[in-house]
């Protein structure tokens, strides 16, 4: 990645311990499903946010727990740039890139 703004942040590959959460993510989504579902039809608050503090996850409910930044519309990572063939993603602010949940963002 080719950085010429000293403002811009630099870009991390979706991998190593971001793939890790990722795809524990995967694994769990018909459970977190069915959880939320459940939620939901009896009247309880059903968010991913409410999975997570349910279960005892620490997660940050920005990113998803993986760390790294959603995209505006919540669907998929926000991509910042490539170093050579590999796609780089911005680390999430709340957490900083852990997707421990904090209280406020981290710079």
């Amino acid at each position: 990645m080719h950085n010429n703004d000293p403002q811009e942040k630099p870009g991390v590959p979706l991998a190593g311990e971001y793939l890790k959460r990722y795809e524990a993510n995967l694994r769990r989504m018909p459970e977190v499903k069915a959880w939320r579902t459940g939620e939901f039809d009896a009247g309880r608050p059903s968010a991913l946010k409410d999975y997570f503090g349910a279960h005892g996850f620490g997660f940050c409910s920005h990113c998803q727990g993986v760390g790294l930044a959603m995209n505006e519309d919540g669907m998929g990572y926000k991509a910042v740039g490539w170093d050579k063939d590999i796609q780089l993603f911005e680390k999430c602010d709340f957490c900083g890139g852990t997707g421990v949940l904090t209280e406020k963002p981290r710079s």
